[in-house]
């Protein structure tokens, strides 16, 4: 019986695609290299900061470790001025997750940095909507890793096998079946539901009104 429900963040209740765009690019025209699209951006999420501006750094200077740590220190000032123009979740999920709180221990889980996570949480959803909102810590392994997660059900008080993991990406799907929780997929976001299912998804749902429905089935 499914007690508690963890959100994936970018891609899943939110379209943060241009607000990380931003960041990306006044970081990479600080440095004056080429910019990036949409597109690019969404191929180089979901492993946390410091593998997105890696991607997004010219080949030349990719494989140097230190260039990386100081363009991603660079990134995190720029994004920290960018992340909040994300205002909006995906049609339908601010309702869907006030209906679904009255039943199910909500969380929020992001390989984003921690802090932008807790504001982001608090921009979007009415206070209370969730329990936990937690993103990439130091020293805690980043998504598809489970050990957040199993974190995140202790301070729940649920097991993982009692937890559904809501995202919409491979790595959501990986990290839910690392953590013994019920992978579910969202069509809305970042991946297709051909790589959803590729990745063990037991189920994909196309509007977040659907998952009340699913979850009462399971």
């Amino acid at each position: 019986m499914i007690k508690a429900i963890i959100f994936d963040l970018d891609g899943t209740v939110a379209d943060t695609i241009s607000a990380i765009r931003e960041g990306v690019n006044m970081t990479m025209e600080q440095f004056g290299y080429p910019t990036h699209t949409d597109a690019d951006i969404r191929r180089f999420i979901n492993h946390g900061a410091r593998e997105l501006i890696r991607q997004a750094l010219p080949e030349s200077v990719s494989a140097d470790p230190a260039r990386v740590d100081e363009a991603l220190d660079v990134y995190q000032g720029m994004y920290d001025q960018t992340y909040t123009h994300t205002n909006l979740c995906y049609d339908g999920m601010v309702e869907a997750m006030c209906v679904l709180k009255e039943k199910y221990a909500l969380a929020i889980l992001s390989n984003k940095q921690d802090r932008m996570v807790k504001g982001l949480a608090a921009q979007l959803l009415p206070a209370g909507t969730v329990k936990v909102a937690q993103g990439q810590i130091e020293g805690v392994p980043t998504k598809p890793d489970p050990t957040a997660v199993w974190e995140i059900c202790r301070t729940l008080g649920v097991a993982p096998e009692e937890c559904a993991f809501v995202g919409d990406s491979d790595v959501d799907m990986m990290t839910a079946i690392n953590a013994r929780c019920l992978p579910v997929g969202v069509s809305w976001g970042y991946r297709s539901e051909e790589v959803l299912r590729g990745a063990g998804a037991s189920a994909i749902v196309h509007h977040p009104s659907e998952l009340a429905h699913l979850l009462a089935r399971k």
